[in-house]
């Protein structure tokens, strides 16, 4: 029985910090995940899938807030779970 990917999507403007948690939690799952990075909410938003299960968020961000992304992600996909 194959295992179902997590999709995560890591959304931060700070772009050291995305490329070196996206590569920690590839390192550490393997193919058990799919990483989509991102440097602001409105990118996110744009490419959020309802399958999308997890998402990493950056409070302190330009433009949209981690707050402000979070509220706008949960109308579009409730079932995501969020780490802000």
């Amino acid at each position: 029985m194959e295992t179902q990917r997590i999709n995560l999507f890591i959304v931060d403007n700070n772009r050291l910090m995305v490329a070196d948690l996206k590569y920690y939690l590839k390192n550490r799952f393997g193919n058990a995940i799919n990483v989509s990075t991102f440097n602001d909410g409105e990118s996110c938003l744009i490419n959020l899938k309802k399958d999308t299960h997890k998402v990493i968020l950056d409070y302190y961000m330009e433009e949209k807030n981690g707050l402000e992304t979070l509220k706008l992600i949960k109308e579009k996909n409730s079932k995501a779970v969020f780490f802000l």
